[in-house]
């Protein structure tokens, strides 16, 4: 947990962890009496950081987290960010009190994000002519998924058609291709 005197006075440590994986995404003193604004903020910033190439939208949490900070309890809060159109959940562990005077939250993707286009990248390593065949993960750019999912591909080359199945590995979107 990264503890700041404001989100406007952010460490270079936090942009390059946050850069590197939106697990490690944030950290913030709770300093301002809205906190649902800071933290919406703050996911649409992690979102992107972690995912450029993907359009990233609006960020949305519970109205408990717009309460005044003297009425804030600690505890986890669901909030979620809309990437390529789709809603990805994240998680705000909100911790009041303590030595940090105000609090503390941190931000960790609940799901993971994959981007079909990678997904269709990697099948098409595998398939015999990848100039020919055609390859479909869906119609949407992003999927939204936990560990141990399964998306699949499908995969068209001449009359023959098959379904490769990806496996998610974690929550930075890893995949690895079922056998």
């Amino acid at each position: 947990m990264h503890r700041f005197p404001s989100l406007r006075r952010i460490s270079p440590l936090l942009f390059a962890a946050a850069a590197l994986s939106p697990l490690v995404a944030a950290g913030a003193q709770a300093a301002t009496a809205d906190l649902r604004r800071e933290v919406e903020a703050k996911l649409v910033e992690t979102q992107r950081k972690a995912a450029p190439d993907l359009k990233v939208g609006k960020a949305t949490c519970p109205a408990a987290l717009a309460k005044p900070l003297a009425k804030l309890a600690s505890g986890i809060h669901r909030c979620a960010v809309v990437v390529e159109g789709v809603s990805v959940p994240y998680d705000v562990t909100l911790r009041m009190g303590g030595l940090v005077k105000g609090g503390s939250y941190t931000l960790q993707n609940a799901k993971a994000v994959i981007d079909t286009k990678k997904l269709v990248g990697i099948a098409s390593t595998v398939v015999d002519d990848p100039k020919t065949a055609k390859i479909s993960c869906g119609a949407s750019r992003v999927v939204v998924a936990a560990p141990g999912a399964t998306l699949a591909c499908t995969v068209v080359e001449g009359d023959s058609t098959e379904t490769l199945t990806f496996v998610v590995k974690d929550l930075r979107g890893m995949v690895s291709l079922s056998t």
